[in-house]
Formats: structure tokens, C-alpha cells, sequence
């Protein structure tokens, strides 16, 4: 069943079958190289036993010449093996990593899980290993007892002397893991919690520096950090303290088997070659295992990468091997979904169902943590409903290809994220393009004449390595992108949150536009009551359910009497109106 398991993990990797062949050839190779490392012990024992005999100057020539070719063998042999391991590790990263980030674009945010935001890193992890010493170490493990038969052979007293050393270093690797891991998981941890402040303070630098932020959050990663360094050192302390035991553990046998050797010599159970050759040898058997020694730390960390990384790309892939049906235009359902994110207990959403007919302008209103960005990404596809279902054209989204349905949506978020590329790039997402296009969607957002100020107009390169635009731009930016290519579906949250009076009048030229075109649906959320005057029908939210629908008027005379009704038992005339819902629409317009 593990064995199984593995299996199907590394094929999750998304691997050619190609590595099949490889990691055979490694097998071969491995084989190859360590039939070689009885070279010298061989050499020696010819040297001792016959050219000393002999006094042959030609013998001890030709088997000169001959270990030398050998060596050389070797040299090439694991120099082509690393070659390899190289290129391995390099195809895990780039074919992991493709697979990874390809899943986590297409899923992101239904299923935020560690696994996902460190399926990137674990790839690289998995190729630190590969291309490392790590491998290397567990290709020559399964030849150590070859080498102890080898031993055997010469003597059993020797043989018995390698094989107990073997073994007590064997348990110096289990005994390090059982001591440090404990430490080394929080170490872990803290550094985790460090530089999650760190990476904190970056983004939101100047809020940071103008409250003054900056001592107390300096002072909170020293925390973390020191916490962190604290359990290193003790792993390091006690991972120092096996390695150096088993370092005496190696010299000494060293020892007791040259002199235990001198003895058998001494009693003319052995020669003098076989003495030496019996510790070359034995010293070769042990390297492998106390490589194991300081590699166990890296096979472990490789063997979760593989854990977590396998386990998410194998849930994408059983997603991916569905069968899915071509989308068809329709209206956009929400039949009855709730949605628990997280390990929360309460839903953000209950027992919501809309429908939205093609041509059709929604209004969603409510208000804070009402749930309406909720049920945005909702309908969007960002965010899979715990029960409940989403569809289009009668056909639910889990059925539908992920790709095709995202080109039938245009989603403007609360945050605006704008990619490292040109304006041009990230107005058509990233696809090829027809410049006409790309104008007529930034036109039709107000943002052509703002584009046309910028030094490289369409071209100008935007993002963590471009200009750095204002918060009003990257919003009509934003609205630009998810106009392009008149997609069936536009869902503007809080549209006008960073919008000047100029940017009002563009997106109310938008909304007007998108109406009288009677092809699209769109789903507007606001706060703002102002931009449902000419919705078709108005929903208002509260604690995650819908409480009111109508027109624009009938919602807001709905909300009022709802507010009425909340403020009438107050026992104080002066008691102030619940700031909840104060904020949510305001007065009308």
C-alpha cells in the first residue's frame, strides 16, 4: 500500500516516463561505481601478498597501470552520475513547479491549504535533494552489505567487526532524528513566524513608518528569531554530539580492525594484504552509513516535500480527470450554497439562491462582513460553495474546464492586483491580442487618456518591476481588464472605492453602456447605493443571507424599515443608531 502510495505521488509530479529509464541507468551506474571502490583495497592486497613476494617490478607495473585505468573508470562514472542527478533534479523543479503553479492559478482560493502555499518550495526542495549528495548516499546504501560479505570473506572475526560498526552508526542516525526533530520543528516554526513579519512590514512599509510601527515589529521578529535560533542550537548541539560519536565510532573500528588484523596476521590466519584490505574495505562499508548520518535531516525534509507536494498535485489531477462539458451561455445560478472558509464554525454564506439572466444588472448591498465579497468569489468560481451549487447554462462550475470558464467572466476585486508586465499585457490577461480590443476596453473603462499619459502609453511596464501607478489607475486598469473581450459575466466589487469624480463619470459611462447592451450579466457590490439606480434588482445582505430583493428603491425602503425596526425598542431617545448598518448604504441619492 506505501509503496503504492509513493508511486502514485511521484507520478503526480507530472514526470516523463523517460525517468523510468533513468533511474535504472543510476541503479547500473551505482553498481558499477562501487564494484570499482574495491580498486585500492584490490591494489593493496596484489602489492602486500605477491610483488613484495615476488620482487616482480612488471607485475607491480602492470597492476599499477591497471588500478589507475580503473580509478579513472570511476572518476567518470560518478561524474556522469551527478550529470544526471543534475538534470533530474531539474526536471522535478520545472516539471513539479509547472504542475504546481499552473494548479494554484487555476484553484486559487478554494482551497487554501499549506499544501498549496508551499507547493512551489517543495519543488525546489525535491531538487536540492535530488541534485545533492542526498541521492547519492541512498544509491550506495543498498551496496554496504555487499562490502561486508566482501569482508566476511577475507575473515569472519573482520566481518563481525564491520557489520557491528555498521550498525551502531545505523543507530546514530535514528538516535539523531528521535533528539533533534522535536527542535528543529520549532525552529521551524519560529522562522516561519519571522519572516511572515518581516514579509509583513515590507508590504505595508510606509503604514509601518508613519504610525510608527517600526520599533514594535522589529521587536516582534527579534522574538521570533531569537526563539528560532534557540531551538537550532540546541538541535545543532545535540546533532553535533552524534556526529561526533559516530566519528569516534568509525576511527576507532578503524583501529580495532587493523589491530585485531595484526593479530590473525600475527597468527598466520591472514596475510598482512588481506590486513590492509580488509580496512580499506570496511572504511568504504561505513561512509555510506554515516553520510546517512548527516543526509537523514535532507531525505526526511525531501520525503514530506514529496508527502505534501504528491498528495496536492494527485487531488488536482483526480479534479483535472473529471469529465467536463463545453460551457453554454445561460443564466448564472446560485442554487441554495453555504460556505465555511477555513477551520471557522460559523458560515459566511447560508442558503443563498440568485438567479442572474443574461442582459440583467444585480445590485448587491449590505453591510461590513455581511458577506457580499463572499459570495462575489463565489459566483466567480475563486471560492467552491460548502453546499449549494454554482452554475451557468444549467451546468455546474466543477463540470465545467476552468480555463474555458474563466474567458466567459470579468471580475474586478476590492484588490486590485496588477502583473509584472505592460499595460497592454495586463489589460487582454496575459493572452494574445488584438491591440483594437485592448483600446476599446480601456476606452470603455476611462482609462485610455490616463494610458496615453504614461511614458510608454500601452506599452509601459506595470507591476513589482514597472512604474508604479496610483490607486485610482490600477482601479480603471482593473476595470479595463475585466471588460476585455465582452465576456457573458461582469462582477465589479466596490468599483468606485479609489475612483475620483473623473473615474465616477468613466464607470458610470461603463455601467450605462454595459445595460443598453442588453448581452452581459452584471453583478455590482458597493456600499454605495448611488451605483444600483440602474440596476434591475437590488439584494441586500445581512449575516451572510439575503434579507432583501427589489427594485433599487423598494431594497433601500426595505432597508430603512428594517433599521426602524431594530431602533424602536431602544429605552433612550438618545441611543444611537447601529453603526452596522449606518455605514452599509447611507441616505439615498
Amino acid at each position: 500500500m506505501k509503496r503504492n502510495s509513493l508511486f502514485r505521488k511521484l507520478d503526480a509530479l507530472g514526470l516523463p516516463a523517460s525517468l523510468r529509464g533513468t533511474a535504472v541507468a543510476l541503479l547500473v551506474l551505482s553498481l558499477a561505481i562501487n564494484l570499482l571502490y574495491l580498486t585500492v583495497p584490490m591494489f593493496m592486497l596484489q602489492v602486500y601478498d605477491r610483488v613484495l613476494v615476488s620482487q616482480s617490478v612488471e607485475t607491480l607495473a602492470v597492476l599499477a597501470g591497471l588500478a589507475i585505468a580503473l580509478l579513472l573508470a570511476m572518476a567518470v562514472l560518478d561524474h556522469l552520475r551527478k550529470q544526471i542527478l543534475s538534470r533530474v533534479g531539474a526536471q522535478i523543479d520545472i516539471c513539479a513547479g509547472r504542475k504546481a503553479l499552473a494548479a494554484f492559478l487555476e484553484n486559487a482560493g478554494m482551497d487554501s491549504t499549506l499544501q498549496r502555499r508551499r507547493a512551489l518550495a517543495d519543488a525546489d526542495s525535491l531538487r536540492q535533494f535530488v541534485s545533492g549528495n542526498g541521492l547519492v548516499v541512498l544509491f550506495d546504501v543498498p551496496w554496504v552489505p555487499a562490502y561486508l560479505l566482501v569482508i566476511f570473506g577475507m575473515d569472519p572475526l573482520l566481518g563481525w567487526i564491520a557489520t557491528g560498526a555498521a550498525a551502531l552508526l545505523l543507530v546514530c542516525t535514528l538516535l539523531s532524528d528521535l533528539l533533534t526533530a522535536r527542535a528543529f520543528e520549532r525552529a521551524s516554526g519560529h522562522a516561519g513566524s519571522a519572516g511572515m513579519v518581516a514579509t509583513t512590514a515590507f508590504l505595508n512599509g510606509e503604514a509601518v513608518s508613519a504610525m510608527g510601527m517600526a520599533p514594535d515589529l522589529t521587536a516582534r521578529w527579534e522574538r521570533e528569531k531569537e526563539a528560532s535560533l534557540t531551538h537550532l542550537l540546541v538541535t545543532a548541539d545535540r546533532a553535533g554530539f552524534i556526529h561526533s560519536f559516530a566519528k569516534f565510532i568509525r576511527l576507532g573500528v578503524q583501529i580495532a580492525i587493523l589491530a585485531f588484523g595484526a593479530w590473525l596476521v600475527i597468527e598466520q590466519t591472514i596475510t598482512a594484504g588481506v590486513m590492509i584490505a580488509a580496512s580499506i574495505i570496511m572504511g568504504r562499508a561505513l561512509a555510506p552509513v554515516e553520510q546517512l548520518l548527516g543526509a537523514w535531516r535532507g531525505f526526511l525534509g525531501a520525503r514530506k516535500a514529496l508527502d505534501t507536494l504528491g498528495d496536492f498535485l494527485a487531488g488536482v489531477d483526480a479534479r483535472r480527470k473529471r469529465t467536463t462539458l463545453p460551457y453554454r451561455r445561460g443564466p448564472w445560478v446560485l442554487d441554495r450554497i453555504g460556505v465555511v472558509l477555513g477551520h471557522a464554525r460559523a458560515p459566511i454564506l447560508q442558503n443563498i439562491s440568485l438567479t442572474i439572466e443574461p442582459g440583467e444588472m444585480i445590485g448587491i448591498g449590505g453591510p461590513n462582513s455581511a458577506g457580499k465579497s463572499t459570495l462575489a468569489r463565489t459566483l466567480v468560481g475563486v471560492i467552491s460553495p460548502t453546499t449549494g451549487s454554482v452554475s451557468v447554462g444549467g451546468t455546474e462550475y466543477p463540470l465545467l474546464d476552468r480555463q474555458d470558464l474563466g474567458r466567459h467572466i470579468g471580475y474586478l476585486p476590492q484588490e486590485i492586483q496588477i502583473l509584472d508586465g505592460s499595460v497592454r499585457d495586463n489589460i487582454a490577461q496575459f493572452r494574445e491580442n488584438d491591440a483594437e480590443d485592448v483600446v476599446a476596453a480601456a476606452r470603455l473603462a476611462g482609462a485610455h487618456d490616463m494610458i496615453l499619459d504614461l511614458p510608454d502609453q500601452y506599452d509601459t511596464l506595470i507591476g513589482p518591476a514597472g512604474i508604479r501607478l496610483s490607486g485610482g489607475q490600477l482601479q480603471r486598469l482593473g476595470l479595463a481588464r475585466a471588460l476585455y473581450g465582452s465576456p457573458d459575466l461582469i462582477l465589479l466589487d466596490e468599483p468606485n472605492a479609489n475612483l475620483d469624480e473623473p473615474g465616477e463619470r468613466a464607470l458610470a459611462n461603463a455601467l450605462n453602456h454595459l445595460r443598453q447592451a442588453k448581452e452581459t450579466a452584471v453583478v455590482v457590490v458597493s456600499h454605495n447605493p448611488g451605483l444600483f439606480t440602474g440596476c434591475d434588482r437590488v439584494c441586500i445582505l445581512f449575516d451572510g443571507t439575503i434579507k432583501f430583493t427589489g427594485t433599487p428603491k423598494e431594497a433601500f425602503q426595505q432597508f430603512l424599515a428594517r433599521r426602524g425596526a431594530a431602533e424602536q425598542p431602544a429605552p433612550a431617545p438618545q441611543s444611537k443608531p447601529n453603526p452596522k448598518y449606518e455605514i452599509s448604504l447611507g441616505k439615498p441619492s
